[in-house]
């Protein structure tokens, strides 16, 4: 789930067991995982960045540029990347970073025009 401003991509959210054990993790650009939960515990095992992982920004930014914010959700199997959907209000805006500084770092690239 790539969460994108106006076309850039800034944060990518990984889950895990979903209907589960339900854990997530977030990371940058540059695949390093980021110290915050968000709503859902960390995964403490190593996840692997998918091997079309630029390909994957590449269609999110391309797929986001006119939007001030929105979060793409796409997927890599067998080294194919698939659309899930647009998503302007994450978790219907009920879901939380902990700790709550990341409101504001993520907060800092929607800008409105």
């Amino acid at each position: 789930k790539f969460f994108t401003f106006r076309g850039q991509t800034k944060f990518i959210q990984v889950d895990l067991d979903r209907f589960g054990n339900h854990k997530r993790n977030i990371f940058d650009l540059e695949w390093n995982k980021i110290p915050v939960e968000y709503m859902y515990p960390n995964c403490n095992d190593s996840i692997k960045k998918p091997k079309n992982f630029d390909e994957m920004i590449k269609i999110a930014n391309i797929l986001s540029k006119d939007f001030d914010f929105v979060r793409i959700d796409l997927y890599s199997h067998n080294g194919n990347v698939y659309f899930g959907e647009f998503t302007f209000t994450p978790g219907a805006n009920l879901e939380y970073f902990k700790p709550n500084i990341y409101d504001d770092i993520f907060g800092r690239y929607y800008n409105i025009s």
